[in-house]
């Protein structure tokens, strides 16, 4: 699975727009430190794929989710 992280350059020159599959843009300020920006980035795709399982949770249901007697 990939998942599609568009980053834009922002007017400020230290903030830095995400944009996850088309859907959300988001805007992170730059930190100056790599290991912060790693986290930050990190925490971006885990919102990401938390924003997937649920729209694709929405679209396919297992059989037995279904089936509700």
């Amino acid at each position: 699975m990939y998942i599609n992280v568009k980053i834009y350059k922002s007017v400020r020159p230290h903030d830095v727009d995400y944009e996850l599959m088309g859907i959300i843009r988001i805007r992170l300020h730059k930190c100056h430190s790599r290991a912060q920006d790693g986290i930050s980035l990190f925490v971006l795709l885990l919102l990401a794929y938390n924003i997937f399982l649920g729209i694709y949770s929405q679209f396919s249901f297992p059989s037995s989710l279904k089936q509700t007697s």
